[in-house]
């Protein structure tokens, strides 16, 4: 994955990434011609045959990062303890 990285920032400035076990969280402003020219350099550098399909897989996350944001505001509405009261208590002591 270092290699393909070091492509890819040889290529472009990358000013956001996230490393995963299986690959990287890129920013979308990536251009993905960028992104699999950096792999077929990487193939290349390492000694490789290219693949099809790519070895790297695009795929658009604003769906999914909305529907976590829904369930997520979802979960804190009905988490939500119920307001603190204004009424004081006095204790009695024994």
């Amino acid at each position: 994955m270092i290699s393909y990285y070091k492509e890819l920032t040889g290529r472009i400035h990358v000013t956001s990434a996230i490393w995963l076990h299986d690959g990287l969280w890129l920013p979308k402003e990536i251009f993905p011609h960028l992104i699999y020219e950096a792999e077929r350099a990487m193939l290349h550098q390492l000694q490789l045959e290219s693949c099809d399909p790519p070895l790297f897989s695009l795929r658009e996350l604003a769906a999914d990062a909305q529907a976590l944001v829904q369930t997520l505001d979802d979960v804190n509405v009905t988490a939500k303890p119920p307001p603190p009261t204004n009424r004081t208590e006095k204790k009695h002591r024994e």
